[in-house]
Formats: structure tokens, sequence, C-alpha cells
């Protein structure tokens, strides 16, 4: 299924016991996979933000609102915490509703820090980073959405991660592999919030990668 980070973290966890947790984002690799999904357990265990083996979550119910895991509460207890524990309640409670997730976790990097990053194609600019698109069948991240800017008004376009070509943290830059033009006449297949397997083959067909 593929589906924008944003609509995952509108969701909660399904655990085999039904016990509901809040998602957050996720952590993802320099390959851009998604390892890891933060979730809060406020209200199931206590008050923290805990990192989950991405391959433990099935397919997303959106109708529902919930993502099924196959872990138990027990198993989900013993998740590595994401950032240091709060030291008091009220301290946990600031950071669950207002505090973003840590930039980083170990070696991963938040899903959360690459939106807002500007980027720049062959030959001029194509705007910034708005949301990441995950396929949880595989927890990959085969699109990322981008919001055209001034150049191109009210124009959000689905790219291909494998056209981005390098990121500059520091900076928070990034290039793509395209022209405006490649950009400006991609076919429409992100409608109604919604990404089908077929309409994204399109797509990757039109940037030349194979689908």
């Amino acid at each position: 299924m593929l589906i924008k980070l944003h609509d995952l973290t509108t969701l909660a966890t399904e655990t085999p016991g039904g016990e509901a947790a809040k998602i957050r984002g996720a952590y993802v690799t320099p390959e851009m996979t998604v390892s890891l999904v933060a979730v809060d357990m406020a209200g199931l265990m206590d008050l923290r933000t805990i990192a989950i083996p991405a391959g433990a979550f099935g397919t997303p119910d959106v109708e529902a609102g919930t993502w099924p895991v196959d872990l138990t509460t027990d198993a989900i207890s013993q998740c590595d915490p994401v950032g240091e524990k709060p030291k008091s309640a009220l301290q946990a409670v600031k950071e669950v509703i207002s505090s973003p997730l840590p930039e980083m976790h170990n070696t991963l990097r938040s899903a959360d820090s690459h939106r807002g990053l500007s980027l720049d194609l062959n030959e001029g600019p194509a705007g910034r980073i708005l949301d990441l698109v995950i396929d949880t069948d595989n927890m990959s991240i085969p699109f990322i959405v981008v919001e055209t800017g001034s150049w191109l008004p009210d124009r959000q376009v689905l790219v291909p991660t494998a056209k981005l070509l390098s990121i500059d943290w520091e900076n928070r830059t990034g290039n793509i592999d395209a022209t405006q033009a490649d950009i400006k006449s991609a076919p429409d297949v992100y409608k109604n919030d919604q990404l089908t397997s077929v309409g994204s083959g399109t797509l990757l067909t039109y940037y030349g990668i194979s689908a």
C-alpha cells in the first residue's frame, strides 16, 4: 500500500491484544527505506516515544484509522526509546504534544527532517519536499511529494526517490535529476490524496525508471 507519511501519522497502532498507541513518525536509512516507526506510548504503558521495527507492521487500515503491529504489549515495552525518557509526567506530556521527534535516532534520520528541504533541478529550482510516500508492503519510500513554489504555482508533484541525487543536510538543500519540463509535464497520478500502484508505475516509466 502506498501512503503519505502525513496520513500514517493520523493512525494508531493496533496490537494483537487490541491496545492502541499514536503513530508519530518514522526513521529512515540513507537508502530511503523506513527502518523504525516512532510511536507514542501515552495511555498504553507510559509517557514516552518508542521505536518499533518497521517489519512488525502490516497493511494500514485508513478507514478504521489503525495500523496493525504484530508485537505483544510485552515485546513493545522492550523497544528502544526515542530520545531520553522524560524526568516527570508533566515534561512527558509536553514532549508528546508539542515536541518534534529527534532528528536522528542512532544512525537513522527522522522522516520529518526531510520535509521543507529545498530542491534544485538540472536548470533551476524544483521547490521543497512537502511529504514522503511510503510503500508499507516493503517499507520503501518510492516517491517524494514536492511543492513546486513560485515557478509553478499551486502544484504538488510526485518525484521518484531514485531521482533524488543528493542532500546537503547542513544547508537543507538537495538535487533532483530532472528538468522543469519534466516536472511540468508529469502525468497527473496524484488525485484525491491517493496514489495507486497503476499510477505509480506510469510515473516511474515517465521518469525513465523500470516499474
